[in-house]
C-alpha cells in the first residue's frame, strides 16, 4: 500500500480544513460527500481512514463530526499548499 498522500486524499484534507475554517466545526460525512460530489458518505469515511493512517487526521469514535485535524494535517489547508506538499513527495 502506498503510504504517501495522494492528490485525491489531499483534496479531502483541504476541504476539511476549508470547512472547519468557515464553520468552526467539522462537516458531517454526508455534508462532505455532497460537497465533494461523492454518492455516499461511506466514500468519505474510507478517505478518513486513509488520512488517519497517514497521520493527517484523528477519527474520534462515538463523537458527532468526530474528526480532528492533526498538526501535520493543518499544514495542507489550500490547493497551493497541497501542490507544494505533493511536489515535495516526488
Amino acid at each position: 500500500m502506498n503510504n504517501k498522500l495522494t492528490p485525491a486524499a489531499g483534496n479531502v484534507l483541504v476541504e476539511l480544513n476549508r470547512y472547519y475554517k468557515k464553520n468552526e466545526m467539522m462537516p458531517s460525512r454526508a455534508e462532505l460527500a455532497s460537497t465533494m460530489g461523492y454518492a455516499s458518505p461511506n466514500s468519505v469515511h474510507l478517505w478518513f481512514i486513509r488520512l488517519q493512517n497517514l497521520g493527517y487526521i484523528k477519527i474520534l469514535k462515538g463523537v458527532s463530526r468526530g474528526i480532528a485535524i492533526t498538526k501535520l494535517g493543518k499544514t495542507i489547508n489550500t490547493q497551493t499548499s497541497l501542490k507544494a506538499h505533493m511536489k515535495g513527495l516526488q
